[in-house]
Formats: C-alpha cells, sequence, structure tokens
C-alpha cells in the first residue's frame, strides 16, 4: 500500500532566525507561507502551519538538509522527519473527479474556485486530508494517513 513517494516533514522554531530563502536553496522547493499560495507538482511543499510543512520529493538527502538547518538556526530548534510511511498518497483525475470529491468534502473544487496549484487542508469521508489540484484534467493528489488510506481508495472507488 505504500505509494514510495519520500515526504519529509520540516518544523521550525518560531523566532529561529532561519533564513527563508536558505532553506529553500537546501531543499530545492519553495515555501509556502500559508495554504492559500498555489505550489508547484514536484517537488513540492504544502504549510501545515506556522513554521510547519510537509515536502513531497524533495531531493537532497535528509541528513544534509538537517545539518544545513541546525547550522543556520543558531542553536533554535529546527527539524526534518522523514514521514514517508506515515502518508499516502492518492491520485484522481477525469471529468467525474470534481463530483467525486464533491460527495465527501466541504472545499469547491471547481476550477473557477480551484484552480490549479491550488491545495486545500480539509476533511474528506470525515478524514484530515490535503487535497492538490495537480492540472485542469482535473487530476488530484490528496494525501492522507497511511492507516485509513485503503478505506479512502475503496470509497474513492479505486
Amino acid at each position: 500500500m505504500l505509494d514510495g513517494t519520500r515526504k519529509l516533514r520540516l518544523q521550525v522554531q518560531p523566532c529561529a532566525g532561519i533564513n527563508p530563502v536558505l532553506i529553500e536553496s537546501l531543499l530545492g522547493i519553495t515555501l509556502p507561507q500559508n495554504p492559500q499560495e498555489k505550489v508547484n507538482n514536484e517537488p513540492t511543499a504544502y504549510w501545515l502551519g506556522p513554521n510547519d510543512w510537509l515536502l513531497v520529493n524533495p531531493a537532497p538527502d535528509i541528513n544534509s538538509v538537517s545539518s544545513a538547518l541546525r547550522d543556520s538556526a543558531s542553536g533554535a530548534t529546527a527539524g526534518v522527519t522523514d514521514m514517508t510511511d506515515a502518508w499516502s498518497i492518492i491520485d484522481i483525475s477525469g471529468e467525474d473527479a470534481v463530483a467525486r470529491l464533491a460527495e465527501g468534502c466541504s472545499v469547491d473544487l471547481h476550477d473557477n474556485a480551484f484552480p490549479s496549484g491550488r491545495y486545500a487542508l480539509t476533511r474528506l469521508q470525515h478524514l484530515p486530508v490535503i487535497i492538490h489540484r495537480l492540472d485542469d484534467t482535473p487530476r488530484f493528489r490528496i494525501l492522507v494517513d497511511r492507516s485509513v488510506a485503503q478505506f479512502l481508495r475503496d470509497w474513492l472507488g479505486g
């Protein structure tokens, strides 16, 4: 059931004094500063909360990033945790995708309200998820806790 996509959680102590440009250059990913920002498809960073991101398919080695963050934090707490086995990714696409997702989600996923690149931290079938609209096919990526991923796959019909 594991999808093999690498997922890391980046958490930085507030007021750590870490330069976001440095973090982004280390990771090769632009870090959104709120959940309203659009994000790239790969690699991707999802804003989970202030100073907290889920990174999908980051390029660098986790140990080198952790070391560089500690060095740049001047003693403040900054950490990277491997979450690969904690999250599953489910893709859904096609003309019926919006309608199917709307049956279990309160977010308006239609083109005008939820364009490509937009994501939301929400609930789908009462489960906390991240829904990311990857393109106008429409194609969506759903990130969900691995322990309930099969239930969600079954509900989606796949």
